[in-house]
């Protein structure tokens, strides 16, 4: 028996899903879905409320790493303090400077010029942990290598983990790794219905945690069929077929040559425009892959500009930095630092002002 749904590349995952919620019923809170990401759980919400068309209470919806977090506080019932990334760094900073033969020699010496290094130093950590990579495998690997002049990252990893362990404090993959430890004696029946939909891979830590929730029986999986999916999915049940996946062949590829950002939105535009003489509303199959958020706003203002407010949905994130609240604030700020005996300088005046 093939214990997950394969959803065909066509069909519609967040559909399929409401289908399968809906039961007439008012109150889906016994009910739990999840998602890779947290962007799903919106659109889920917002098809559910056009399905129902009343008032409802949503079912449950998490990512994986919210619903890990959930049955480690609230299943569990296990003390937490999560160690933030700059507590973190802070922490491998302290690690890096009693090292004996120090990564960077005497570059890395102060908190700021460690901040980038910390940072990807933390991220790379927390993979090996998510990978399951034990101490002892990591320095079997290590071992060989021809860089011998400097700190090994088992070094960071022993030192690491340890200081955290012994100061009460959990991470991100070291609270997957307890609750992968615990999930046998995790009691998910006062739940109805348990949805795990949208996935692709899993870390070697979450397929811990599934395989042991593909046991129980208000647990079901949802995938959208796609190339490599039938081995990800062997990872986790070794009997699972289900057949080549053939892809769609690609039509209509056109490239056209802009001689900059300005021009490529200028004949985006156009483009846009054609279409929408054509079928004069757009379909939830249609998507605008911009190269980075500087060209969100001239999107916005030249090609979304010609349909309506609750016809699209941006996905990309913009970083607040670029808002003009942000630049208000930060005008306002430098004229405040600017004020030498109850005076204003001129210059952030005129600034402020004609922000």
């Amino acid at each position: 028996m093939n214990p997950f749904k394969i959803l065909d590349e066509n069909a519609s995952l967040i559909e399929y899903i409401s289908e399968r919620l809906l039961s007439g019923e008012f109150d889906y809170t016994k009910s739990i879905v999840v998602f890779p990401g947290r962007r799903p759980a919106h659109i889920l919400r917002k098809t559910l409320a056009e399905n129902i068309g009343t008032c409802f209470f949503p079912p449950q919806i998490f990512s994986i790493e919210d619903f890990i977090e959930h049955i480690y506080e609230n299943i569990l019932k296990t003390p937490r303090k999560k160690l933030e990334t700059f507590d973190a760094i802070a922490l491998l900073y302290d690690i890096h400077r009693k090292a004996e033969n120090k990564v960077g020699k005497n570059y890395y010496t102060s908190l700021d010029s460690f901040l980038p290094l910390g940072r990807k130093l933390f991220s790379e950590l927390e993979e090996l942990v998510l990978s399951g990579v034990s101490q002892r495998r990591l320095r079997e690997i290590v071992g060989q290598s021809i860089y011998q002049s400097f700190q090994p990252i088992y070094y960071y990893y022993d030192n690491f983990y340890k200081e955290i362990k012994q100061r009460g404090y959990v991470t991100r993959s070291t609270l997957y790794c307890s609750v992968a430890e615990n999930i046998s004696n995790v009691d998910l029946n006062t739940y109805e219905k348990i949805i795990l939909a949208g996935f692709y891979a899993f870390t070697n830590v979450e397929m811990r945690i599934i395989r042991n929730l593909l046991g129980k029986d208000n647990v079901e999986t949802v995938f959208q069929n796609g190339f490599g999916l039938e081995s990800q999915l062997k990872k986790l049940s070794p009997q699972v077929k289900i057949g080549e996946y053939k892809s769609l062949p690609l039509e209509n590829i056109c490239f056209y040559r802009a001689p900059d950002s300005h021009g490529q939105i200028f004949a985006l535009a156009e483009k846009f425009k054609n279409f929408l003489r054509g079928r004069n509303t757009l379909y939830h199959r249609t998507a605008i892959v911009i190269p980075s958020y500087e060209s969100l706003f001239p999107v916005l203002h030249n090609v979304l500009s010609m349909v309506p407010n609750n016809e699209y949905n941006i996905a990309v994130g913009y970083p607040i930095s670029r808002t003009p609240v942000y630049g208000f604030l930060n005008s306002l700020m430098d004229l405040v630092s600017s004020i030498y005996e109850n005076k204003l300088s001129p210059s952030e005046y005129l600034k402020f002002v004609l922000h």
